[in-house]
């Protein structure tokens, strides 16, 4: 009722990414059923970035350094990049530089 209600078209999805939330198991498994009963060509597909932000929540709830810690780095990532000069001058000073992920076909073999 609630995709009628939305005018979406099940037939015409391929494709549906859900939370990973442990909570959302038997919710979740339902819907699928009743979706895949509508489309049976629809792939589900799980959000890593979900799951990946309940582990940053339950970790920082665990260990408040942590929070500490990320804090500081992103208030000091903020300082630097809000200036090429004194972006420069960290460059300068420690030789560190960001390493970009290249995922060319080839470059990729040259790398390794």
């Amino acid at each position: 009722k609630q995709l009628e209600m939305e005018d979406i078209i099940i037939q015409d999805c391929r494709g549906q990414a859900f939370d990973t939330a442990a909570l959302m198991e038997d919710h979740r498994s339902a819907v699928q059923i009743c979706i895949r009963e509508l489309n049976p060509n629809i792939v589900f597909v799980p959000c890593n970035n979900h799951f990946l932000n309940l582990g940053t929540v339950h970790g920082s709830l665990v260990l408040s350094n942590s929070v500490t810690f990320f804090g500081t780095l992103d208030c000091l990532f903020s300082f630097f990049s809000g200036s090429t000069r004194r972006w420069y001058i960290l460059i300068e000073r420690t030789g560190i530089t960001i390493k970009r992920h290249v995922k060319q076909d080839g470059v990729v073999d040259q790398m390794q």
